[in-house]
């Protein structure tokens, strides 16, 4: 099945440039099996999200959604 991700990072500092908010949506086909395993991987990334995004130096609050597309 065809699934739409958002991904929204508010107050986030991307080389050096502060932003209000950044949202990153995609589409990707993903099964049951991958939705639990992203699911699993975000809660497991927790704070660390910016520590794993190239030139992200900062974020306040994020959210990860997903839909059926």
């Amino acid at each position: 099945m065809q699934i739409r991700f958002t991904l929204t990072l508010n107050d986030a500092v991307v080389r050096g440039e502060r932003l209000d908010s950044l949202i990153i949506d995609w589409t990707q086909e993903a099964n049951h099996e991958k939705i639990m395993q992203i699911t699993h991987d975000w809660n497991k990334a927790g704070e660390n999200v910016a520590g794993n995004m190239v030139g992200l130096i900062h974020v306040g609050e994020m959210s990860l959604s997903m839909e059926m597309a």
